[in-house]
């Protein structure tokens, strides 16, 4: 019986593809193929790992920054709530001037957000002490003994009045944006923005 012949094709590749190319070729086929995946993954979940991370962040700091925030917005009504008490509970006479100027020159050195702190009277007289930007502290008084006017002085170690650094002619804070909005609201409450007449910068009380 005659012999069938090979197929050529085969005959003729043969001899280029030895055994070890045909057993260790798809091996390294599939090694590249599973590093390569591998790599992929490591990618694509490292890139996600990235992501939540940097959300995580954002978060936190968004959380954070919200706090600080809600801190120094409350600072004020706090310190308007300690001289209220203090008032009703006798422990701050506010027709003693110089008393009521020490009393604000001690406690706004406990409350570094707080730029200016005061106690006004439907009479007319506003005692307050304000933060300049130095950091020094200076006393302000509107009363009788001004004449209708404002009166700023500087503030020795002790916060006794030092040299008058500032007056303001025919000031009435009653008329004022600030004081009105506290009036009109019954309670504590930040009013409009307003431009100051002592420093001329913006300010909301």
């Amino acid at each position: 019986m005659q012999k069938s012949p090979l197929n050529p094709i085969f005959c003729k590749l043969s001899p280029k593809l030895p055994l070890r190319a045909i057993v260790i070729v798809p091996f390294v086929l599939q090694i590249i193929s599973a590093v390569w995946l591998v790599g992929y993954l490591s990618f694509t979940n490292g890139k996600r790992a990235v992501n939540d991370l940097a959300n995580q962040l954002q978060n936190e700091i968004t959380v954070r920054i919200q706090q600080k925030l809600d801190i120094y917005l409350e600072t004020p009504h706090l310190v308007n709530q300690l001289n209220v008490n203090a008032i009703r509970l006798n422990q701050l006479n506010i027709q003693a001037t110089n008393d009521v100027e020490r009393h604000l020159w001690n406690q706004i050195q406990s409350f570094d957000s707080i730029g200016v702190i005061g106690i006004t009277s439907t009479s007319g007289t506003m005692v307050a002490v304000s933060r300049q930007d130095n950091n020094a502290l200076n006393i302000i008084v509107t009363d009788k003994s001004t004449n209708g006017e404002l009166h700023e002085y500087a503030t020795d170690s002790q916060g006794g009045r030092t040299n008058r650094t500032k007056v303001v002619p025919q000031y009435d804070f009653r008329l004022r944006p600030w004081y009105q909005d506290g009036i009109a609201a019954g309670k504590a409450a930040w009013g409009k923005m307003f431009t100051s007449l002592i420093d001329k910068k913006v300010k909301m009380m």
